[in-house]
């Protein structure tokens, strides 16, 4: 099935926070305690996720013919540190496939 990347608008903070979720409950199902990982919320996500299209970052997003399946967000770094402000910072999700995907 082919994936398409695109700029994500914030009607695609649903998407980008179920991903999100989806992803840390599969990534860190063995590193983190499972009440956590159960604990994680689509809906909280979400409301993360439309704030952070009110900064000054990039966020992409793969979609393939049935959903979002993958979002990338760039930006400044969030580090403190002064040498830091022209080092910048990706953060990637995919929902791979399985009970989760």
């Amino acid at each position: 099935m082919p994936v398409r990347i695109r700029v994500a608008t914030e009607a695609d903070a649903h998407g980008i926070a179920t991903v999100h979720v989806a992803s840390w409950q599969k990534a860190y199902r063995d590193a983190l305690p499972a009440d956590y990982l159960a604990s994680l919320s689509v809906s909280q996500g979400e409301a993360r996720w439309r704030v952070a299209f009110e900064g000054d970052g990039t966020i992409l997003v793969a979609e393939d013919q049935v959903a979002l399946i993958g979002f990338a967000a760039a930006g400044r770094s969030r580090d403190t540190d002064p040498l830091d402000a022209y080092v910048g910072e990706l953060r990637i999700d995919l929902r791979s496939p399985g009970p989760l995907g």
